[in-house]
């Protein structure tokens, strides 16, 4: 398997692996997606996802995540000069069924969408080259997938998380890039940056990659700092955990 583990995401009983260098369909390293389901004290297959129009050097499965029954993949070498894009899955009964056509990011050359996605309930966000602000995509009453005020966010991140402030009733999205993390939160179809959140800590100098990763859940959010140093040895990685106090 092509790099099998290079992604992974768990919700519940269920655990999807990506495997983006994988041939298959006669295309060298269109990806796939593994699913897994737990079946009491083991994780039995469930089945094989790949992309609906699969292309030779997509990178499907380059990053995954998952939201009850609906699936995520980002596919960075999909598309014309790498734009990048992302594929959508529902679940229908025991099969993994494609939701719409493949998202579309109308980046630019060598965008590369999809190093990055996540999903929270039916908003999706899905991260390109560090240069390159996010993309985020709703579904519409039609079940298409289109825009959300990304129009509005100018930050460049490859790393993307999203989720919903019960409490304000925003969606909270947050962009990782090199050595910066921002906070933004969905209002009026704009995404406006929350500067009363610490996105920086002392602790992290260049070159630290603080950022590369991010995650967030109930307020939390996190960080990883892959190429931190300890005690002057190699690279050892950090993580930092910030908590949002929303004002």
């Amino acid at each position: 398997m092509g790099n099998f583990g290079e992604s992974v995401a768990v919700f519940g009983n269920t655990v999807i692996v990506g495997a983006p260098h994988e041939n298959h369909s006669g295309r060298i390293k269109a990806g796939s997606v593994y699913v897994y389901v737990r079946n009491g004290n083991e994780w039995d297959f469930e089945e094989e996802l790949i992309a609906d129009s699969p292309s030779s050097h997509d990178y499907f499965g380059e990053s995954v995540a998952i939201y009850h029954n609906t699936i995520i993949v980002g596919m960075p070498g999909h598309g014309s000069f790498e734009k990048g894009g992302a594929q959508v899955f529902h679940r229908d009964g025991d099969f993994w069924e494609y939701d719409g056509a493949p998202i579309s990011t109308g980046g630019t050359s060598e965008g590369q969408y999809g190093q990055h996605c996540d999903i929270h309930r039916e908003i999706v966000a899905v991260g390109g080259a560090l240069v390159a602000p996010p993309k985020v995509f709703e579904k519409d009453f039609t079940n298409a997938w289109v825009p959300l005020g990304y129009s509005s966010l100018t930050t460049g991140g490859t790393a993307v998380a999203i989720d919903h402030d019960q409490g304000n009733n925003n969606d909270i999205l947050v962009v990782g890039g090199y050595n910066k993390v921002k906070i933004f939160y969905h209002e009026d179809n704009e995404w406006n940056e929350n500067e009363d959140v610490p996105t920086e800590t002392d602790d992290v100098v260049d070159g630290d990659a603080f950022g590369a990763s991010v995650a967030i859940s109930e307020g939390y959010v996190v960080a990883g700092a892959p190429m931190t140093h300890a005690g002057g040895l190699s690279p050892v990685g950090d993580v930092f955990v910030m908590d949002l106090i929303w004002t």
